[in-house]
């Protein structure tokens, strides 16, 4: 598997019509076995983490104002970060 790049920044995570700013994200783009693969975090207080954990998925709009859906994986709400993928295209990618 090669890493292609990473986005990395601060954005808004928008759940269910609710807005949240100053979360921050971290994207690994990578690809295997020809696959590309756009997975990874999003850091922000618990009370987010957990909505955003009891929705499933969210739109994080990202700090040039492009919005990616993004699909809850995991959650760490003692390092209030959640793992994600991407679910789309992620744009230079």
């Amino acid at each position: 598997m090669g890493q292609v790049g990473s986005l990395k920044g601060v954005g808004h995570l928008i759940i269910d019509g609710d807005e949240f700013d100053g979360v921050s994200y971290a994207i690994f783009v990578s690809i295997a076995d020809g696959d590309k693969i756009q997975r990874g975090r999003v850091r922000a207080s618990p009370a987010v983490l957990w909505k955003f954990s009891d929705a499933g998925g969210a739109v994080l709009r990202l700090e040039d104002g492009t919005e990616v859906d993004i699909v809850h994986v995991s959650t760490d709400l003692a390092e209030s970060v959640a793992e994600i993928y991407v679910d789309g295209p992620l744009p230079g990618f």
